[in-house]
């Protein structure tokens, strides 16, 4: 079921998606790709997955050739498209999103510290996609070491292997999503809700600073207003496809002013490394998230 929102192309195949080990199942599934897709003699097979970031590691160990490519995206513009998809299989809970989505900076900068990840990671954000997309790309062919060809940006060629015609791209608010437009990294400003802007500021501002993301609020030495427990508690009852939360508001609100004031410790404040886990996943990106904290607003 999960397959066929987006590749359902691949769904006849899954039968033969069996073996002992996770790589064995891996192994089978990067065939399954090339088969149903006749792309046996391409260079690269991959997969692309939004929650998949702490597999990294393992699958670097098992797979020596691979390489490694993270697409983010600012926080807020995520959780906009994801309340405007037309699908309940894909929605999901804004507190549980806003916290994954952290998770993804933690293990960015985690991994740019891990000699195993040496050449074969590449970090970039939509933003800079839409902005610089030749530039981007051609960043991108490098790391591949693959060839520039102009048709990479130009979404009027992109062929759809699901539909088997022109792909029409992959937006909750366009019908086809024809061009690459800045216009579309911009759109939660005037769409989403001031609320959630607010909540979202909360949970991932600190983090959205140290991914080149600035908050929109402030919460330079005050505490968040109502409005954000407020929300938190009225969607705590509201339907989620997901959730990965503490599913008690007091306990999610209480552990996300934790965090707060765990960054606002002195920096001579040593911690026990299960509270830096369980807040920060990383000691590296405690630290870093620590130095951002203290800086004042706007730097």
């Amino acid at each position: 079921r999960r397959t066929k929102l987006e590749s359902s192309d691949l769904v006849a195949y899954l039968d033969g998606l069996i073996g002992a080990t996770y790589k064995e199942m891996f192994d089978k599934g990067l065939e399954i790709i090339a088969k149903a897709r006749n792309a046996m003699d391409r260079k690269w097979i991959g997969t692309a997955d939004s929650w998949a970031i702490e597999f990294f590691a393992p699958l670097a160990r098992a797979y020596p050739d691979a390489r490694f490519i993270v697409l983010l995206r600012d926080p807020r513009a995520s959780i906009n498209s994801m309340l405007g998809i037309d699908e309940p299989l894909q929605i999901s809970q804004v507190l549980s999103y806003a916290r994954h989505w952290r998770k993804y900076a933690a293990f960015v900068l985690h991994y740019k510290n891990d000699p195993i990840f040496s050449n074969r990671l590449f970090v970039l954000t939509h933003e800079q996609l839409l902005q610089e997309p030749e530039k981007r790309a051609r960043e991108l062919c490098e790391f591949l070491e693959v060839e520039f060809a102009p048709e990479m940006i130009d979404t009027s060629t992109y062929f759809d292997y699901v539909t088997g015609d022109l792909w029409k791209g992959n937006s909750s608010f366009e019908e086809v999503a024809a061009g690459i437009s800045t216009h579309r990294a911009e759109r939660w400003r005037t769409m989403l809700d001031p609320k959630v802007v607010k909540v979202v500021d909360f949970l991932c501002g600190i983090d959205m600073k140290s991914m080149g993301y600035e908050p929109v609020t402030d919460f330079h030495n005050q505490w968040p207003d109502p409005e954000m427990l407020e929300y938190i508690i009225e969607t705590d009852q509201a339907y989620a496809s997901w959730r990965s939360d503490l599913q008690d508001p007091q306990q999610d609100y209480g552990f996300e002013l934790f965090r707060h004031a765990l960054l606002s410790l002195p920096a001579t404040q040593k911690l026990e490394s299960h509270l830096i886990r369980r807040s920060f996943l990383f000691e590296e990106v405690f630290e870093n998230l620590r130095q951002q904290a203290a800086l004042p607003a706007g730097a």
